[in-house]
């Protein structure tokens, strides 16, 4: 699914959960065997705002809010394996978000996805169609609904903080 991204004109930033120096050797050696001819970079070595690899491999923790905002599309990890991780941060940021089938654990992609904001697929296959058939209005329009709906859950944590309270 990368490299037909990567044609498709589209940069990966890849944010793993490990950064450690094992975890990104290991990532490196996989990147380099999968994808022999995609460039990569990491970035705590990148001296550029302007990115020409096909790939940025994130190297530190705390970026991930502004790679976001840098963003159009999201992936959000752990959705094949066991349990998706957070897909408010990449919504909020009106990232269009994607995810596997194992996201019951998060009610907000449960959500988005029944509102048709977000998007769960089984296969590489079908992720591709779907932002292949995602037209720059249609981007637009989606993009406006995620963020209004973000905004209506602005402040949802003190909500919930007042309820316990009282």
């Amino acid at each position: 699914m990368a490299d037909r991204l990567i044609q498709l004109g589209f940069q990966l930033v890849w944010c793993p959960h490990d950064v450690d120096a094992e975890s990104m050797h290991r990532l490196h050696s996989k990147i380099k065997s999968l994808l022999p001819n995609r460039t990569f970079a990491t970035y705590s070595t990148v001296e550029s705002t302007k990115i020409k690899q096909d790939i940025l491999i994130v190297d530190q923790i705390g970026l991930l809010a502004d790679i976001y905002r840098c963003s159009e599309f999201a992936f959000i990890g752990g959705s094949f394996k066991s349990k998706i991780h957070s897909v408010m941060e990449a919504l909020c940021a009106d990232n269009i978000v994607f995810f596997g089938p194992k996201h019951s654990n998060n009610s907000e992609a449960i959500e988005f996805s029944d509102l048709k904001l977000a998007f769960s697929f089984e296969t590489a296959d079908q992720c591709l169609q779907q932002i292949q058939s995602l037209s720059q209005t249609h981007k637009a329009e989606l993009k406006q609904k995620i963020h209004q709906l973000c905004i209506n859950k602005k402040g949802a944590s003190k909500k919930i903080a007042e309820y316990l309270l009282t």
